[in-house]
């Protein structure tokens, strides 16, 4: 059988989304990868 690992990557800079979402990533069987930034960063 074969098996796949699912996976997302959340950025935010707002820990509640952060939480929130990884939450229900975690439910749904998805590996969350958190990237934590402290300052803002420029818009292109």
């Amino acid at each position: 059988m074969n098996s796949c690992d699912l996976q997302a990557v959340l950025v935010s800079t707002d820990s509640v989304v952060v939480d929130s979402v990884s939450q229900s990533l975690e439910k749904l069987g998805i590996t969350p990868t958190l990237l934590s930034i402290n300052r803002s960063l420029p818009i292109a």
